[in-house]
């Protein structure tokens, strides 16, 4: 079966689906067979493959299959044939799946996965190149409760984790491993300590192949809707940093380029420094003693020391997308007493963003970020040594969402509504979202690459049957 790609500059691991005619291929085929694709250069590319339906007589009717997309090109061609063993090790790569008592490990080329089948972590560390670039994935779940105190109108939040009751592997193959996690939000502390919230099913895609992780995100409403408002809900991470402050880099992708901050920026009224090592900090470079001593001045280090210690070193940013119109990008430093002070403001965003070190850098996209607005991204703790990751799919910067109803009775009489009570209730709603993370050995990633990322995660590689 012929195929040919939607989207021509999408990366990152395609799935796309195949039919079959009635007897053409028999369930019992697959023992002794198997699923090849080639692309237009009549190279064999690894393909994951399974089987979606069957005919009447049991034959395949649908077969759902996984690729590195950047191997596939604009079109290829699936077939059914035998393989022979080396065919079999070639279409499964260096990829391996472990199961031990306790956990998944998933091991790609330069690409290792931890995820715990006991705890409240969607996974426990991943690593690449050998130094682990995340750890501690968990749901978060924030609720507002209006609250009366001494006849004064108040609100409280209160923060809840997810507590993982169940994990399923839906997949797992040499292009990517699925899981499915069900479980529910946690409230950790207070007076409500133990409260149960808000349950979820988050599915998580491990791309062995294209070395990308993707997250589908889904909650569903059982709160008091008198008093459980949703304030926030997304997932959070930790990534280790590494190296100098004026190493450390954040980047959020705005609605004409990209915006780009430092921790300690290489610039200052006093001392003077040269312009160009400035320059090259905000080009992204990574800036080794190498290139301080090129400079040709004997007191550059020292300079830079007093930079730092006479500069705000920058802790913590977020973007938030709080209406279809607008989004703003703040920034704080590292102290719980100071205020978040504003760096741009802007319409719409395709709510991209990366940060990173001498360690290496980490991408963040979320899908449909200013259509479903709010939603937000905060990066925190940059100025240490491991900066936190808050994906927000409903963002704590916007008003809360009151799921109660507008009235306390239905307008039948004058309006279509099919009822003259109040019939409507929010248990049973659900949302689902969809984010995407990356990786580059770089400080930061450039623009180009980064904006790349967030639209291939709003449009991601399609392929379908040629007509």
């Amino acid at each position: 079966m012929k195929l040919h790609g939607m989207e021509q500059k999408a990366t990152g691991t395609a799935t796309f689906g195949c039919m079959w005619k009635e007897g053409e291929i028999s369930a019992n085929d697959l023992q002794s067979t198997a699923f090849c694709c080639t692309n237009a250069n009549g190279q064999s590319v690894p393909l994951q493959s399974r089987v979606t339906a069957y005919w009447p007589d049991r034959s395949i009717k649908w077969t759902a299959h996984s690729a590195d997309s950047t191997l596939l090109g604009d079109t290829i061609e699936v077939t059914h044939r035998a393989m022979t063993e080396t065919e079999r090790q070639e279409q499964h790569g260096s990829y391996g799946f472990a199961e031990t008592t306790d956990a998944y490990e998933i091991e790609g080329k330069d690409f290792c996965a931890v995820i715990k089948k006991e705890g409240n972590t969607l996974f426990e560390s991943i690593r690449r190149g050998g130094r682990e670039v995340l750890k501690n994935g968990r749901p978060v779940l924030q609720l507002e409760e209006p609250v009366q105190i001494d006849g004064n109108e108040g609100k409280v939040t209160r923060t809840y984790f997810g507590l993982i009751r169940k994990i399923t592997v839906e997949e797992q193959g040499a292009v990517q491993t699925v899981f499915r996690f069900e479980g529910v939000h946690v409230c950790t502390e207070g007076e409500r300590k133990g409260d149960q919230k808000i349950p979820f099913i988050i599915r998580m895609f491990v791309g062995t192949a294209a070395e990308d992780i993707k997250f589908q995100h889904t909650f569903l409403y059982d709160g008091d809707e008198e008093k459980d408002f949703l304030k926030g809900i997304g997932l959070t991470f930790e990534s280790p940093l590494d190296g100098a402050l004026y190493n450390r880099h954040v980047k959020f992708t705005g609605d004409a380029g990209v915006f780009h901050e430092v921790s300690a920026q290489l610039s200052a009224w006093r001392p003077r420094i040269s312009p160009k090592l400035y320059e090259r900090q905000i080009a992204g470079e990574r800036i080794t003693d190498q290139i301080i001593a090129s400079e040709e001045d004997a007191q550059l280090q020292e300079h830079i020391a007093t930079i730092l210690e006479n500069s705000p070193n920058w802790d913590t940013w977020s973007m938030t997308q709080d209406s279809a119109q607008h989004f703003k990008i703040r920034k704080k430093l590292r102290y719980e007493d100071v205020c978040m002070i504003d760096c741009l403001h802007g319409g719409r965003t395709l709510g991209g963003c990366a940060f990173g070190s001498e360690a290496g850098s980490v991408m963040i996209g979320i899908r449909d970020f200013w259509e479903k607005y709010p939603g937000g991204v905060r990066i925190s703790g940059l100025s240490g040594d491991t900066a936190t990751a808050q994906i927000w799919f409903y963002s704590p910067e916007a008003e809360s969402f009151d799921f109660r109803h507008y009235a306390h009775r239905g307008y039948n009489q004058v309006c279509y509504e099919g009822y003259d009570y109040k019939g409507a209730d929010p248990v049973g709603i659900a949302c689902t979202s969809e984010c995407a993370i990356g990786f580059s050995d770089a400080v930061i990633p450039t623009d180009e690459i980064l904006l790349t990322f967030a639209e291939n995660i709003n449009h991601p590689p399609v392929y379908v049957a040629d007509p």
